[in-house]
């Protein structure tokens, strides 16, 4: 992904340069050519600052963090209006219809974009959706699951609220389990402070949830003060003292009437670093997840990365995944009921829900943020899955619905 970026920043410098060269410089009027060269010159300066400033600082704090995030934030905002502006002047050069409508596409861009800052990334959606089974026990028919993933509290711009809106979204949605997939965190434990674990204690019902990446304290800079066993030592506590049953490599049951079902969370081992941004990942054996999980028995398992669905199915496990940590990379464009994202460039499998050989995957796209606080088309999401028992041969998927958002 990385290299990717560095792709993108230099064909926006090579932009800049060529835009100038062939246009600006022959303007007439100079302050024109001198507000491009300072505009331009500043924007693309901005992603070289960022590593700078990490050379200066002895640990990434959630100070460093907020400003390295602001910093990203505003140079999308400053850098993809301009490219689609650039599209449209090899068209037309200076012909005023050409430059009218890559203005306007710019302007729409930045409305997006700005809109994703102030307005999308606040507010929750609950998405619902059926899905059928023929290995559901009849008892279970009904039985409501409120899936919630990569809170990131820690580079959460308001914490209070929006945890408190996740909340009353999750509690309104009278859930018989909740099931969190990981990424509570962005960098370390103390993100999670006594207020934000307070409300969080608030969800009403009982609280699966899993490890994510960012959970594990790969990213603590300074990691001789604060090692990563000892982040996730600390963090797995914290979320056990909210009542919540951790599952890391471990499987819970559930009872009702005679019949049960099972719930296994897969841990996010250090072999799965290098490959969480990767559309195609080895196969791992993930059996000692499930040991002692009878192979007949329904099975809920809760994956932070998607990619591991294959390995999952492999094992004859996971008559529903549940996991998150794409969040449709923040960015989605809609037409119709067509949607594209920079994520289907990474994830085969990278939101919503899908099925393969009677197995049903579901990927939620988040509540938090990472890198940019922008969330363009792409709302925090909660979401309520109800299981049913279907007969052979009956659609085992039903098609997602938005029940409605609940802003701050």
């Amino acid at each position: 992904m990385k290299y990717l970026f560095i792709l993108f920043y230099m064909a926006t410098v090579a932009a800049d340069y060529a835009v100038y060269m062939r246009y600006v410089s022959k303007l007439s009027v100079k302050t024109l050519r001198i507000a491009f060269i300072v505009f331009a010159s500043v924007t693309d300066l901005i992603p070289l600052s960022i590593p700078s400033i990490m050379l200066f600082v002895t640990d990434n704090t959630p100070t460093v963090m907020n400003t390295v995030m602001w910093l990203f934030t505003i140079y999308i905002i400053s850098v993809l209006p301009r490219i689609a502006f650039y599209v449209f002047l090899p068209a037309g050069g200076r012909r005023r219809i050409t430059l009218i409508l890559g203005t306007a596409v710019a302007v729409s861009v930045a409305s997006y974009l700005i809109y994703g800052l102030i307005i999308g990334r606040k507010n929750i959606v609950i998405k619902e959706t059926e899905i059928y089974s023929e290995n559901l026990p009849k008892p279970f028919d009904g039985f409501r699951i409120v899936q919630f993933s990569d809170l990131h509290i820690g580079t959460l711009l308001n914490p209070e609220k929006e945890t408190r809106a996740l909340v009353e979204a999750i509690n309104a949605s009278h859930p018989d389990i909740v099931v969190f997939s990981g990424d509570l965190v962005t960098i370390r434990h103390s993100e999670l402070d006594e207020r934000r674990m307070e409300l969080l204690s608030a969800i009403d019902g009982p609280v699966f949830a899993t490890v994510g990446n960012h959970d594990t304290g790969i990213y603590i800079l300074d990691s001789v003060s604060l090692p990563k066993y000892e982040n996730s030592r600390v963090l797995l506590e914290k979320e056990r003292a909210l009542g919540w049953t951790v599952l890391d490599d471990t499987t819970a049951y559930i009872r009702r009437g005679c019949d049960s079902i099972s719930v296994t969370g897969l841990s996010f081992s250090d072999e799965l670093h290098e490959f969480r941004h990767l559309t195609d990942i080895p196969d791992f054996d993930i059996s000692h997840g499930y040991d002692g999980v009878p192979e007949d028995m329904f099975n809920i398992t809760v994956s932070h990365i998607p990619q591991l669905w294959s390995s999952i199915i492999a094992c004859g496990r996971g008559d529903l995944t549940l996991a998150g940590h794409v969040h449709g990379m923040q960015a989605k464009l809609r037409i119709g009921s067509y949607e594209w994202s920079p994520a289907k460039l990474f994830y085969k499998e990278w939101s919503g829900l899908y099925e393969r050989d009677g197995h049903k995957l579901y990927i939620n796209d988040g509540i938090g943020y990472v890198g940019m606080f922008i969330r363009a088309g792409v709302r925090p999401e909660v979401t309520v899955i109800t299981l049913k028992c279907s007969e052979k041969g009956q659609n085992s998927l039903k098609g997602i619905k938005k029940r409605s958002k609940i802003p701050f």
